[in-house]
């Protein structure tokens, strides 16, 4: 007697696609909880080591981005990041400070950070 089961297939194109440099998105209620880069995307979102898996199985979701290098990757996880502002992603709240302060100031994000962090305020 067959069970009830789901299957999903994946031709060799996604497999391949799915070595590949790319960025995932760990997703809960529609609300992008961790956002990362990878030389082997699915390797890495689904990594036994991942630092923050703990906190990565609370995501709903997991949303592949395929790139076709992983300097494009890292780009896109950063414009991610800044534009979706993920709470794994964030540093103590001093990400997110940066950013709002970098707003202000009319600077980059990075240069409020770094220069927020060198202060230690």
């Amino acid at each position: 007697m067959l069970t009830k089961r789901q299957a999903i297939e994946f031709d060799s194109s996604s497999l391949a696609i799915l070595r590949s440099p790319g960025v995932y998105m760990y997703v809960r209620n529609d609300e992008a909880i961790y956002v990362g880069a990878a030389h082997k995307v699915l390797g890495r979102a689904l990594a036994r080591n991942h630092h923050k898996r703990a906190d990565l199985l609370i995501g709903t979701s997991l949303i592949l981005f395929p790139c076709e290098t992983y300097e494009e990757a890292k780009q896109l996880e950063k414009e991610l990041i800044t534009d979706l502002k993920p709470v794994k992603n964030q540093r103590n709240g001093k990400t997110l400070v940066a950013q709002h302060l970098a707003e202000q100031l009319g600077i980059t994000a990075q240069a409020a950070c770094s220069q927020y962090l060198a202060t230690g305020e």
